[in-house]
């Protein structure tokens, strides 16, 4: 919760009906559906791609099958910033 800022970069809610309400107003606002998810994607390249690329670099060095799958994520989440 603390990296979603609530009105700004996502909604944070406390049941099903505050989650459905929040996707019919993103849904009815195109506009800030978009803002929101610029938003979203600057909050994790500033704060946690460096975190992303150190432990994809840590796991390369390491070179452990079982860390795999993690490599893979590091990788699709790299390619999105």
């Amino acid at each position: 919760p603390a990296q979603i800022q609530d009105g700004e970069n996502g909604f944070l809610v406390s049941s099903v009906d505050e989650a459905a309400e929040s996707m019919i107003l993103l849904l009815e606002h195109p506009e800030l559906c978009e803002e929101m998810g610029r938003k979203g994607h600057e909050t994790v390249k500033e704060n946690f791609f460096p975190v992303l690329a150190a432990a994809f670099f840590t796991s390369s060095i390491t070179s452990n099958k079982a860390k795999l799958p993690f490599l893979r994520y590091c990788s699709v989440m790299a390619s999105l910033v």
